[in-house]
This record gives C-alpha cells, sequence and structure tokens, in this order.
C-alpha cells in the first residue's frame, strides 16, 4: 500500500511451534507467489464487505483467515532442521535492537539526508558491535578446541 510519498508494510504474524530441533519455514518463489496471487484473485471478497464498516476487527479477522488460508495452500509451512552452528551462535538482544535501528535509519536517510549522519553513527557502532560478537565467538571455539 501506498499513500503519496510514503510507503507502509502490512504484517501479519503468526504463533508457530518451534522445538531446539526443528523450525518451520514457508519458502516463497516466483511460482508459489504467482499461484498466491490467482488465488487471491479469485477468492470471493463480500464475505468480508458484508461485515459493517463499524466492525471493522471483523473485517480484519475474516481478511487475515481468508489470507492465511490461500498463503498456507500457495506456499506451505516445511519443517526443517536447525542447524549446530546456527543454534549455538545467537546474537544477543542489544545487537539485535541495533540493527533494527539501523535498517530503519538507512530508509529514513534514503528519503530525507538529515538522517544520513546518525546513520553514519549507528552504522560504526553496529560493526563495533559485530566485531566484538565475532571475538567472542571465535574465542569460545578456540577455548573449546582440544588438542590431541
Amino acid at each position: 500500500m501506498s499513500d503519496h510519498d510514503t510507503a507502509q508494510l502490512l504484517t501479519i504474524q503468526e504463533q508457530i511451534q518451534q522445538t531446539h530441533e526443528y523450525q518451520y519455514k514457508r519458502y516463497i518463489t516466483s511460482n508459489n507467489t504467482e499461484d498466491l496471487v490467482k488465488r487471491l484473485k479469485l477468492q470471493e471478497w463480500n464475505s468480508v464487505y458484508e461485515i459493517p464498516e463499524e466492525e471493522i476487527n471483523q473485517q480484519w479477522e475474516k481478511f487475515t483467515n481468508i489470507f492465511k488460508t490461500e498463503l498456507n495452500y500457495a506456499c506451505p509451512l516445511r519443517k526443517t532442521k536447525i542447524s549446530g552452528k546456527k543454534n549455538q551462535k545467537s546474537r544477543n538482544e542489544k545487537l539485535s535492537k541495533c540493527k533494527t535501528r539501523l535498517d530503519i535509519l538507512h530508509t529514513c536517510k534514503t528519503f530525507n539526508p538529515m538522517f544520513m549522519e546518525l546513520y553514519k553513527e549507528v552504522k560504526k557502532e553496529y560493526d563495533k558491535m559485530l566485531r566484538d560478537e565475532k571475538g567472542i565467538y571465535i574465542g569460545s571455539k578456540f577455548s573449546n578446541l582440544t588438542i590431541k
């Protein structure tokens, strides 16, 4: 969706049960996407419009139920095994928050140059945090290494 110069993103989150050994992922390909678009175009949307405008939450729930049904058909969840490396190398919360802030500033600086300096500062901070995390990770690998 867009309104003049702003771009907006709509996300629909769903709770998916995960374990330490397995996770569920959606593999979205161009064929899957085309199939999803076709299925959504063929969908009967009157059930959403028949709900009075005052009941926006009901309309939203009906819309998301239809969308999720079609998404699950076109792009089903697949169970995948979690590799040990990804599981062992978890990033800390501070690093994740910094990355999110960096991503937001990257978008902001694209549309407004006044955010460029702040972006550069946060980028330096993020890069330093990444180097530190990498050093800790590699250090822990060496400390667990046994010489025969």
